[in-house]
């Protein structure tokens, strides 16, 4: 059963992935005390579809608080090859990046345990989480032009000052003008 949605949010995230839960961390870092994610899955996916994290993203971690468990939980790497079955087409090494990021590496880890390490600093910070909750439509507020109406499955209505879509490509959250 699905805990029931407040009647409005200063900020809303759709999206309970990598980028919604490392956008609350940001905004919560950043004093933003309304914030509330809402995803349509009852849980994050249990798969992954990144191959690899690089530097700027693991920075982006750290900005947030989450590196150091992140980088625990991943595999690192220091290089790759890139090929197919006959002809090699690259061979890149991550060491050189030394003199432009504290993280001259990429890692691999699969996204779930990112999602997981995310949304337990989420929950510990006191950022609120709510799931299944399938946004349907976003609106403009015939009353009140800096707000946007967000129309849930089951058929609520939440009223937000900012929406944002970070649902993957086939979002229903688009910019209002």
């Amino acid at each position: 059963m699905s805990e029931s949605l407040p009647d409005s949010a200063d900020i809303l995230i759709v999206g309970a992935g990598p980028t919604g839960l490392s956008l609350a961390l940001a905004l919560q870092q950043q004093k933003c005390d309304d914030v509330l994610v809402v995803d349509g899955a009852a849980q994050g996916e249990n798969t992954s579809r990144a191959v690899a994290v690089h530097a700027a993203t693991i920075e982006a971690f750290e900005s947030i608080g989450c590196a150091e468990s992140i980088l625990q939980a991943a595999r690192k790497i220091s290089g790759t090859v890139v090929q197919s079955k006959r002809t090699r087409f690259e061979t890149a090494t991550f060491p050189p990046l030394a003199q432009y990021t504290k993280f001259p590496l990429a890692i691999a880890i699969p996204q779930h345990i990112t999602e997981k390490i995310l949304g337990q600093a989420v929950r510990d910070r006191g950022v609120r989480i709510s799931r299944p909750h399938k946004v349907i439509s976003v609106q403009p507020d015939p009353e009140s032009p800096k707000v946007s109406n967000v129309i849930f499955e089951d058929g609520h209505i939440l009223r937000a000052r900012v929406v944002v879509g970070a649902d993957g490509a086939r979002s229903i959250v688009s910019p209002i003008c």
